[in-house]
């Protein structure tokens, strides 16, 4: 008996212990949730993308908005955006990229407001009771002017139709009855009108994607996008441009950046859009970029085609400023009229207009990391997906290649073009080699060591 009670006690303490675990694993930091790319999520299921967002939520225990950590403040947005084209469409693939650029647009507009809004607003309520005869109101300026003769036919269709088309624009009296236009004159009318307008802007600088899932949301194919925006995350976006940041340090990751790149299945990949932060195998942060088109037409131009969208992205993510102006206009009437019968009329408006452009950047150091053709899950279709990086690294190599090439140029130019060695050194013919006809062509190789 004791026994049992001993095998007992220490199952539940291995289920305290375990559940003490899984709490511990949720409390992630804005850090983990860019940096950390096991802590990140690109889905594509036949599910709404919506609900898969509130379970990454509840999974490490994190909510919309601000967010406290660890004495470290983040922000989080998210947004849902419909694509266009039904799945299998040939722009299918580049209609959802344009839904993901949406819903970041939609989310950084909402982090601006956030950040600060200036309000504007007014109201005005107007009551109108009218007791005269509509027809006598009109004698003056409708009856008199104008014959007998004619005096049947004005009062009839026009100071009718005119009184009632001031409170019913959409009045129409044609073949309708004298007396049944008298019955519909307004009694009281009541209008209510309201303006409303908010204009923010920010520069957002290191807000990064964590989130990014596909699927069907109330009958339509949709993306679904969630943002960070932390103090860190700003300071790696900084170091792009400026080399004096000290960059932050983080968990070293077991394989690198390529590697686990290279593992992702397709439909990891398939959903995975925009920047992401991940840390190296050294603890470096590196922003990595994925872009996606269709996998149709010419190689070169899908090639070319997601590098400018890669490097947009990061471009992006290190400099945006981001304009949102929105306005609402509220026009509601409620007439009661002659007949005891009640209408209400709404002419509301509302626009809202998002501007959002990086400025200048001078960018170095980003190039391709993994390249893939594949079919997208759901739908079939053929896509390409061109993951480019930047790595604190890979810009001191590309600032000092940058710096020897000009040095290159200038050293030519000093020379004219070597004109200048003609006659101090032996010139020789270059030898060839001839090459064999095989079923594919491969161009000489170099060997690494010689880099």
């Amino acid at each position: 008996m004791n026994i049992i009670i001993k095998v007992i006690n220490t199952i539940l303490l291995l289920l305290v212990f375990s559940l003490s675990l899984a709490n511990e694993d949720t409390q992630v930091t804005a850090e983990e949730l860019q940096y950390d790319s096991d802590k990140q999520e690109s889905i594509v299921l036949s599910i709404d993308p919506e609900e898969k967002w509130q379970d990454y939520l509840d999974k490490y225990g994190i909510q919309p908005g601000q967010n406290e950590r660890n004495g470290r403040t983040f922000f989080i947005v998210s947004y849902t955006q419909e694509v266009g084209p039904k799945p299998g469409d040939r722009s299918f693939i580049d209609s959802k990229n344009i839904a993901y650029s949406k819903a970041v647009t939609f989310a950084k507009a909402e982090l601006a407001k956030f950040l600060g809004s200036w309000m504007v607003s007014g109201r005005t309520l107007t009551d109108t009771e009218i007791n005269e005869d509509v027809p006598q109101s009109y004698i003056k300026a409708v009856i008199e002017p104008v014959s007998t003769a004619q005096r049947a036919h004005k009062l009839t269709n026009l100071a009718l139709d005119d009184q009632i088309k001031r409170f019913d624009p959409t009045w129409d009296g044609t073949n309708i009855p004298k007396e049944e236009k008298v019955l519909k004159l307004v009694e009281h009318n009541q209008r209510y009108t309201e303006k409303m307008s908010q204009r923010a802007r920010a520069y957002l600088q290191g807000a990064s994607t964590i989130f990014t899932a596909e699927g069907y949301s109330d009958g339509d194919y949709s993306v679904t996008v969630g943002i960070v925006w932390s103090f860190k995350s700003a300071k790696v976006a900084e170091a792009i441009y400026n080399p004096t940041v000290p960059l932050p340090k983080g968990k070293k990751n077991p394989l690198s950046i390529k590697d686990r790149i290279n593992k992702l299945p397709d439909d990891k990949l398939a959903a995975t859009m925009g920047t992401r932060i991940w840390w190296d195998e050294n603890g470096v942060p590196v922003v990595v970029s994925f872009a996606a088109t269709d996998a149709t037409g010419l190689k070169s131009i899908q090639k070319n085609k997601t590098s400018l969208q890669a490097r947009t992205q990061i471009a992006q993510f290190v400099s945006e400023i981001v304009k949102s102006d929105a306005e609402s206009n509220i026009d509601a009437t409620i007439q009661a009229y002659d007949d005891d019968s009640l209408a209400d009329f709404n002419n509301n408006t509302f626009e809202e207009k998002i501007t959002s452009f990086s400025k200048g950047l001078p960018l170095s150091g980003v190039g391709s990391v993994h390249y893939r053709k594949f079919n997208h899950p759901i739908t079939g279709n053929k896509m390409v997906v061109n993951v480019m990086s930047w790595s604190p690294d890979s810009a001191v190599l590309a600032k000092a290649l940058k710096q020897m090439s000009k040095d290159q140029e200038t050293e030519f130019d000093a020379t004219k073009g070597g004109t200048v060695f003609v006659n101090s050194t032996d010139q020789s013919l270059p030898t060839t080699a001839a090459g064999i006809a095989t079923p594919g062509l491969e161009g000489v190789s170099s060997d690494p060591d010689d880099f």
